[in-house]
């Protein structure tokens, strides 16, 4: 794969696509570089095959990831993501928190670094532009 780029608004939520082993959703995310993991909503896991991170077991045993950021702090368990896509930008294997917080933020997925650390950014808010760069294709870890 050659080195990508993609320009996106910084003022319109983009959509991604979130692969399972049952399938692909396309949902509507918000970058915030504050998060240190993904967030997607815990519904759409399950549809997508990542069900067994939510039964009794899991809870119970704590197996889990925190994120905190200066707005909110948000413990759940962690799902490894087998990919997103962000238009042509993909990143695989993605530490993911699978949480119910979304529903009145008019999106399902909050983008953290440990979707953006796949990528160079650049933000330019007098242009209201995020720029994505990937140099490589990405591997599987």
């Amino acid at each position: 794969m050659m080195a990508s780029t993609l320009r996106l608004p910084c003022s319109k939520p983009p959509f991604v696509r979130i692969h399972g082993k049952e399938g692909v959703h396309e949902l509507r995310a918000a970058i915030d570089t504050a998060a240190s993991l993904c967030m997607v909503q815990k519904r759409d896991l399950i549809e997508l095959g990542y069900h067994a991170y939510f039964g009794p077991r899991v809870a119970n045993i704590g197996e889990g990831a925190e994120v905190i950021t200066p707005y909110y702090k948000i413990r759940a368990p962690l799902v490894r993501v087998k990919e997103i896509e962000l238009g042509r930008l993909i990143a695989k294997d993605v530490p993911c928190l699978g949480v119910d917080i979304f529903e009145d933020l008019g999106v399902d997925v909050i983008l953290g670094r440990s979707f953006l650390e796949n990528f160079d950014l650049e933000f330019d808010f007098k242009d209201d532009v995020v720029t994505f760069h990937q140099e490589e294709a990405p591997t599987e870890g």
